[in-house]
């Protein structure tokens, strides 16, 4: 598949997945989406195991409803619509393994911030969670086409140290270290936009 069909593909992926016949796009469904389902639940304080189990509960409810489900990006972005079902299958994971507690207690326990019961919380969690989860993706497909050195260096700026700390770590001169910063700065910025062009 040439990119023009693979662009053409992955931005009618939310239409597409409406077609019981097509697996296809489920697969990339879940290629796509995992990711931003566990961070949206990790951002909400919710652990790794517990995580991994909400996050089938919600791509089951997504596979029940979806079939009816009919894509307006005017009537709100779809990461959105899928926070929401998220925190709802987070709050209903806890309360079932604790019953007779209210919903404040079982955010409490489970540590899930209070403040997301708010729709605008929630929207703006979702935002975030978004934008990390691109350059997460990014990263992933370019990483690969630079050197071990590079990405070290790119890992150790992203962690904040110095370039001073990093040349010596590295035994590079701090003028490659900006060289290497621009040139994943330029990849990335390439990765994300064709991403965002698929899926968004």
């Amino acid at each position: 598949m040439n990119s023009r069909e693979t662009m053409q593909t992955r931005r009618t992926l939310l239409q597409r997945i409406v077609d019981v016949e097509d697996t296809q796009a489920w697969y990339e469904f879940v290629y796509y989406y995992r990711g931003y389902i566990y961070g949206i639940l990790r951002h909400m304080n919710v652990s790794h195991h517990d995580a991994e189990e909400i996050i089938q509960a919600v791509l089951l409810k997504v596979s029940e409803i979806i079939h009816g489900f009919e894509y307006d990006p005017s009537r709100g972005r779809f990461r959105g619509y899928l926070a929401r079902i998220t925190a709802n299958a987070a709050r209903n994971h806890f309360r079932s393994s604790r019953k007779n507690i209210s919903l404040d207690e079982t955010m409490e326990n489970c540590g899930i911030p209070e403040e997301l019961s708010s729709e605008s919380e929630l929207e703006q969690l979702a935002d975030k969670e978004w934008e990390e989860h691109l350059y997460r993706l990014a990263w992933q497909n370019v990483s690969g086409s630079f050197g071990d050195n590079m990405c070290k260096c790119w890992e150790m700026l992203c962690a904040e140290k110095s370039p001073q700390e990093i040349a010596a770590e590295l035994n590079i001169s701090e003028s490659s270290i900006y060289v290497y910063k621009k040139r994943i700065q330029e990849k990335l910025k390439s990765e994300i936009k064709r991403i965002r062009q698929e899926i968004e």
